[in-house]
């Protein structure tokens, strides 16, 4: 059972700091727009994360991105990378369009 909570805590400190690395490599970049740049250190979620904080499958996550290809992204270097805040605001958009809609 250690082995599986050294484990677990392990990869939270990694996420962590993987967290903190990404929001200074976008800070550090000048030439990014205002929008990418957190201005009250919102972190940046994994696909994973995303689909937790949603409680949806990664499977149905992806399906929804390649659906819809203005799904709010954040990529540093190869990885993708979410705010909860703009995700979030993309469904009220995407509900107010299905409601005008019918």
């Amino acid at each position: 059972m250690e082995d599986k909570e050294l484990t677990y805590h392990l990869l939270k400190i990694i996420t962590e700091l993987e967290h903190r690395i990404a929001e200074r490599v976008i800070v550090s970049l000048p030439d990014l727009p205002a929008s990418v740049v957190s201005t009250h250190n919102e972190k940046l979620l994994k696909d994973v994360e995303l689909c937790d904080l949603l409680q949806i499958s990664t499977s149905h996550f992806y399906k929804l991105k390649k659906k819809h290809k203005n799904f709010p992204t954040h990529c540093i270097g190869e990885a993708k990378r979410y705010k909860q805040s703009e995700v979030e605001h993309f469904f009220k958009q995407l509900n107010q369009q299905k409601d005008g809609e019918v």
